[in-house]
């Protein structure tokens, strides 16, 4: 089973810096090969255009998070 996502690891992937995610990441749950991210509602507006309305997102496992959703 591959490890729980890292902050950098999800800034990278979301296009956020590692200390947004740090501030309002919740809950990361494993769904068979994908985890699912939680994120507070207390996260500004201008960062949750990288969200789901739902504040979650579901990201492969870290061996497969090579890639970006948004590339820099």
């Amino acid at each position: 089973m591959s490890a729980k996502p890292t902050n950098r690891q999800l800034a990278d992937y979301l296009g956020l810096s590692e200390e947004d995610v740090g501030s309002y990441r919740l809950d990361s749950i494993r769904e068979g090969s994908h985890w699912r991210i939680a994120f507070a509602v207390e996260m500004p507006t201008r960062l949750r255009g990288r969200l789901p309305a739902c504040l979650m997102v579901v990201v492969p496992d870290s061996s497969q998070l090579s890639c970006s959703l948004y590339p820099r």
